[in-house]
C-alpha cells in the first residue's frame, strides 16, 4: 500500500465478477460440498492472495463454519 496518499490518485482498482449461487450452504461441512460457484470464488481468492483458506463461514452460528482440513 502506498505510503504517500497522493499516490492513491494514480491507482485504478481492478474489479472481478463471479456468478453467485442460490442454494443455502449453512449445513455444508466440507468445501467440496459447497455450490460449484462458491468453490470457484474460494479458489480465486486462494490463487490471487497465494494463501490457503482455512475457515469458511456459511452462516451466523458457530456450527455454520467449515474448517478446511486440506490446509
Amino acid at each position: 500500500f502506498p505510503v504517500n496518499s497522493s499516490a492513491l490518485y494514480n491507482i485504478e482498482p481492478i474489479y472481478e465478477s463471479f456468478p453467485g449461487w442460490k442454494n443455502f450452504s449453512n449445513q455444508v461441512k466440507n468445501i467440496k460440498e459447497l455450490p460449484k460457484n462458491a468453490q470457484i470464488y474460494i479458489k480465486f481468492i486462494e490463487d490471487y492472495t497465494r494463501t490457503k483458506i482455512e475457515i469458511v463461514s456459511t452462516g451466523p452460528r458457530r456450527k455454520e463454519t467449515i474448517y478446511n482440513k486440506e490446509v
